[in-house]
C-alpha cells in the first residue's frame, strides 16, 4: 500500500511538472518579445545593404494597425519609421517583401488588403509590425481607380512603414 501511494505521489508530481512546463512555455515572454523588437532604422539599413536598392532615408511616420477583427474591429495608430520608393521595378518590390520574410517576419492576416491596382500586406515579428503598401506607379494620384489604367505596369510605388506595439 505504501509503494502504491508513493508511486501515485511521484506520478502526480511528474504530471504537475509537465503541466507547469507546458504553462511556462506558452506564457508571453517579455524578454523574448524585447529581443524580437527590431531597431527599425537599423533594419531598414540592412534592407538597403542586402538588396542593393537605392532606397530613400526613413522618416518618422504613423500608420494604422489592425489588432483584431473578432468579435469587433480594434485598430491602433502607431508611430514609427517609413519610406516610399516610387517607380521601382516589380522585381525590386518583390525583393523588399522577400527581405521581411527572410528576416523572420510573418504575414498578419488582419492587415491584408487586396485591390485591382494596389494592395497592403502587414508583417509582424515579436512586437515589431510593418505594413507594405504597393501598387502600380501613379495610383496614389489617380482620381478614379475604378477605370484607371497603369501607364507602365512594370513600375511600382511602394510604401513601407514599421513601428513597435507597446502591449
Amino acid at each position: 500500500m505504501l509503494k502504491i501511494t508513493a508511486l501515485i505521489s511521484v506520478a502526480i508530481i511528474f504530471i504537475g511538472l509537465i503541466a507547469l512546463g507546458y504553462w511556462y512555455a506558452y506564457l508571453p515572454d517579455k524578454e523574448n518579445n524585447a529581443q524580437n523588437t527590431e531597431d527599425i532604422p537599423l533594419f531598414f539599413g540592412r534592407l538597403k545593404e542586402t538588396s542593393g536598392l537605392e532606397l530613400p532615408e526613413s522618416k518618422n511616420t504613423t500608420f494604422r494597425w489592425v489588432l483584431s477583427v473578432n468579435p469587433e474591429l480594434k485598430r491602433e495608430t502607431l508611430s514609427g519609421q517609413g519610406f516610399s520608393a516610387n517607380e521601382i521595378s516589380t522585381d525590386n518590390a518583390v525583393q523588399i517583401e522577400t527581405f521581411f520574410k527572410d528576416n523572420g517576419f510573418k504575414i498578419n492576416q488582419n492587415n491584408v488588403i487586396v485591390g485591382r491596382v494596389s494592395g497592403l500586406v502587414g508583417y509582424e515579428k515579436g512586437n515589431t509590425v510593418c505594413v507594405i503598401a504597393a501598387g502600380f506607379s501613379g495610383y496614389k494620384e489617380a482620381e478614379d481607380l475604378s477605370s484607371w489604367e497603369a501607364p507602365n505596369p512594370e513600375k511600382k510605388d511602394v510604401d513601407v512603414r514599421c513601428g513597435n506595439l507597446t502591449n
